[in-house]
């Protein structure tokens, strides 16, 4: 359900939506808070209560994160792939979209992003995203990325003229060449070993593999074995409504157990937090030293050491992940959610599905928990306060 912004300042809003767990911490940047919004096939972005801060327009948003130096989040807009800033605007015009991105490399740090933007005619150019400028003009062709063995990219632009011209990173200039044409392969049954072919205006042939020369022959074996090959994309910039980067796998999480309903009644198990450094001052604090697993009439239940109800006994099947400081809670074929480590209430099982999505910081050593949700086709986020964030 849709809730209008309140005239609130929004550190009252996070102190309300957190409790006094954040007492004495150091803020963060409140946009880094915002959790993309879903209205119907449109998303905006809100705050933890639910409070929408950006109205929904675009066709999927991401969360915002800081990319050299400004708070910036992916959307996808009707007619492709941008990014927007804090207020929501698009960074780069609504009349292109980003189609690949690349970054200079030295000694394998990162320098800085380009991305290669495309108009509706098809023309392509390159963005710089650390200085906000397009530094090469929007005119060519097709915008070539070369990226080398040593962590390095060269870029090349074909236009009107039957040559490329090399565009130097260095300096930002466009260098015209004698190149006609190249291809550019993957070798993946080679360790991914970068072979390029190049072909000049003498009509020579130049091919290299990891930089050093090889002949036609070789060459031809090469794309032959690559030909039925389908990599992955190099640096794909896939943006989704449920942005793959920020959904973490819980298949690598330790410290899981699934206790099913089916069997006989008693305690079916027993979780000693208090004999765990790591959780033993957490967990008194919630209320709880040990948690006893309960079934009754096929039916699963959790208990703290002092018979006081964690969990009522009316589920199906419990699964503990998270390294057994999260349940999820599965009752007639919905599934919900206790954070064990929060005073927040459970999140009722009503979902298909619902997986950890990210951590927001909120406080300097606090972290908020999201979550990924689908009912039916439909999907959005779940704050660890039991706010949805959408309305379908």
């Amino acid at each position: 359900m849709r809730t209008l912004i309140l005239h609130i300042p929004f550190f009252v809003l996070i102190f309300l939506a957190l409790g006094n767990e954040c007492k004495g911490q150091k803020e963060v940047n409140t946009t880094s808070l915002y959790i993309p919004y879903n209205e119907y096939g449109e998303w905006g972005w809100c705050d933890t209560l639910g409070n929408i801060i950006i109205e929904p327009r675009y066709k999927s948003a991401g969360f915002f994160h800081k990319k050299s130096g400004r708070l910036i989040a992916k959307v996808q807009t009707e007619f492709g792939k941008n990014f927007v800033d804090s207020e929501g605007a698009l960074v780069i015009t609504k009349k292109l979209k980003i189609v690949d991105q690349l970054q200079e490399r030295k000694d394998y740090k990162e320098v800085r992003d380009y991305y290669v933007l495309e108009n509706k005619k098809g023309r392509q150019g390159l963005y710089d995203f650390t200085s906000n400028s397009i530094v090469v003009p929007v005119k060519y062709d097709s915008i070539y990325t070369i990226y080398f063995y040593d962590g390095n990219r060269t870029v090349f632009a074909k236009g009107r003229s039957k040559f490329l011209s090399k565009f130097e990173l260095d300096d930002l200039r466009l260098v015209k060449t004698d190149i006609i044409n190249m291809n550019i392969i993957s070798d993946y049954n080679d360790n991914g070993s970068i072979v390029i072919a190049i072909e000049k205006s003498n009509n020579k042939m130049e091919i290299t593999k990891n930089g050093k020369d090889i002949n036609e022959k070789e060459y031809t074996k090469i794309i032959e074995r690559n030909k039925d090959w389908t990599p992955n994309g190099s640096e794909d910039w896939i943006i989704t409504a449920i942005p793959d980067e920020e959904i973490i796998d819980e298949r690598k999480v330790y410290g899981r157990s699934d206790i099913s309903g089916l069997g006989s009644d008693g305690i079916v198990k027993t979780f000693h937090y208090d004999t765990r450094r790591r959780y033993a001052t957490t967990a008194a604090k919630y209320g709880f030293r040990k948690l006893h697993i309960i079934r009754k009439n096929n039916k699963l239940g959790v208990f703290n050491e002092k018979d006081e109800v964690i969990l009522p006994i009316e589920y199906d099947r419990l699964e503990f992940i998270e390294e057994r400081t999260q349940i999820k809670l599965y009752k007639q074929d919905k599934i919900g959610l206790k954070i064990l480590f929060t005073h927040h209430p459970k999140i009722e099982a009503r979902y298909d599905e619902i997986s950890l999505s990210t951590y927001l910081r909120t406080y300097r050593d606090w972290t908020f928990a999201i979550f990924k949700v689908k009912i039916g086709d439909n999907h959005g986020y779940i704050g660890e306060n039991g706010i949805e964030y959408f309305s379908f």
